[in-house]
C-alpha cells in the first residue's frame, strides 16, 4: 500500500510507537455565506492529545480538524497508536491526522482545478 512506502521513506517506520490519549477536543463552529448568499455552518474541533516517551516525559500537541473528518468524532479519554522520533520525542506521526490532511489537501486542490477548468472553458467559450 502507497501509505506504507510514505511511511518508511520517512523513516516513520523505524519511529517508538506508543499509545497516546486524547485529553481535550473542543467544537468550533464557524458561519460562512456561499456564493448565493446563504449561510453555512462548519464544524471542527481543536483536539489535544499526550502521550509519554521511555524516559517518562509527557508531551501534548493540539491539532484541528474539519467535521468531514474521521477525527471529528474523538473524545477525551479516547487511545490511539502513534510513532514518535526517538530523537526529538515531541516530533509524532498519527497515521490517521495524516490521511485527514490529505484528504482536506486532495479536496482544496481539487476545487481550484475545477474553478480554473470552469474559468477557463467560459473564457474560451467566449471566443
Amino acid at each position: 500500500m502507497l501509505i506504507e512506502l510514505w511511511e518508511r521513506l520517512r523513516g516513520y517506520d523505524r519511529w517508538i510507537e506508543t499509545t497516546a490519549r486524547f485529553e481535550a477536543a473542543d467544537v468550533k463552529k464557524s458561519v460562512h455565506v456561499d456564493s448565493w448568499g446563504r449561510r453555512k455552518a462548519h464544524y471542527a474541533t481543536s483536539d489535544t492529545i499526550a502521550w509519554t516517551d521511555q524516559q517518562g516525559n509527557i508531551h501534548r500537541d493540539s491539532f484541528r480538524v474539519s467535521d468531514s473528518s474521521s477525527l471529528y468524532l474523538m473524545v477525551d479519554g479516547e487511545q490511539v497508536d502513534i510513532r514518535y522520533n526517538p530523537a526529538r520525542p515531541n516530533r509524532y506521526y498519527y497515521r490517521a491526522l495524516f490521511v485527514s490532511r490529505l484528504r482536506a489537501a486532495a479536496g482544496a486542490i481539487l476545487m481550484v482545478l475545477l474553478l480554473a477548468g470552469l474559468l477557463f472553458l467560459k473564457h474560451w467559450h467566449t471566443y
